[in-house]
């Protein structure tokens, strides 16, 4: 194939996100040909160690491996199980693959020479030179990459949390009630912009902590667990339905986030006296 100059060897980095939605040309209908499905199964590969759990039961992955059923990949690539599964078996006869054991999710597959396609530390490397990379190598990339996503999601969750000094009274009741409506969630930088988008509409804080019960009372949302104060003030539409079923619906009992103790309206609930 004839194309425009360019250095030999280097590596082209493409972003993960690119095959998780974020991306429509990826995203398309159309049927995949052999190139993108290899470059699919390339991204399939977790880069560490990786517990994949669903219905289906749980899977140990190495780094380099992927677990998947023919049903699966030919669905996902607009194939049928048999194309998959001969595609498979001419990428294992090239050595580009090696089935290694059954899984709950199908069969767990290697991909021979992984770090020719995923280095560990960004650096551009060639095949000889990944290939010839020492175990200590590796794990001292492994444990530096291990500590830049240590330090990003504590930059995530300092900017994500909400100082009280912060919050008007408004704010504050409606974030102090959510929290003991569902007192596993920390609601975050994000929640109280829900809130601020909700009170800017005209509703006081007691139409929204009554949304808030509506949505936790409701039994299809509790059963799937869609609590997020995202989804309850969402819009107009969603407040106002989830103030409607709290006015039909049976109280839930309030308590103490910290000490998982009915607190003052719980304790209302039990007795029947105002809180």
């Amino acid at each position: 194939m004839t194309g425009a100059s360019r250095p030999a060897g280097g590596f082209v980095m493409i972003a993960r996100k690119m095959f998780d939605g974020h991306d429509p040309l990826w995203e398309s209908r159309e049927r995949f040909d052999f190139r993108s499905a290899w470059i699919d199964l390339i991204q399939l590969a977790v880069w560490k160690e990786h517990t994949h759990v669903s219905g289906f039961g749980i899977d140990a992955l190495q780094r380099g491996e992927f677990v998947a059923s023919l049903r699966f990949l030919g669905a996902r690539w607009g194939w049928g199980k048999d194309r998959a599964s001969k595609f498979l078996d001419l990428l294992e006869n090239l050595g580009r693959i090696r089935r290694q054991r059954n899984g709950q999710h199908g069969t767990v597959y290697l991909l021979c020479n992984y770090d020719t396609y995923n280095t560990v530390s960004g650096e551009e490397q060639t095949a000889e030179q990944t290939a010839e990379q020492t175990p200590s190598r590796q794990r001292t990339d492994t444990s530096a990459d291990a500590e830049q996503t240590k330090k990003k999601k504590e930059k995530k969750e300092k900017k994500n949390t909400m100082a009280r000094e912060d919050l008007s009274d408004d704010e504050q009741a409606v974030i102090a009630h959510y929290t003991s409506v569902h007192p596993k969630r920390r609601p975050g930088a994000k929640d109280l912009g829900y809130v601020r988008r909700a009170l800017g509409w005209g509703y006081s804080a007691a139409d929204l902590c009554e949304a808030i019960d509506g949505n936790a009372r409701d039994e299809w949302h509790r059963a799937r667990g869609k609590h997020e104060l995202e989804y309850v003030l969402r819009d107009n539409g969603k407040i106002d339905g989830f103030r409607a079923r709290a006015e039909r619906s049976v109280p839930v009992l309030a308590v103490d986030p910290d000490t998982g103790l009915p607190n003052a309206a719980g304790l209302a609930a039990l007795t029947g006296r105002a809180a």
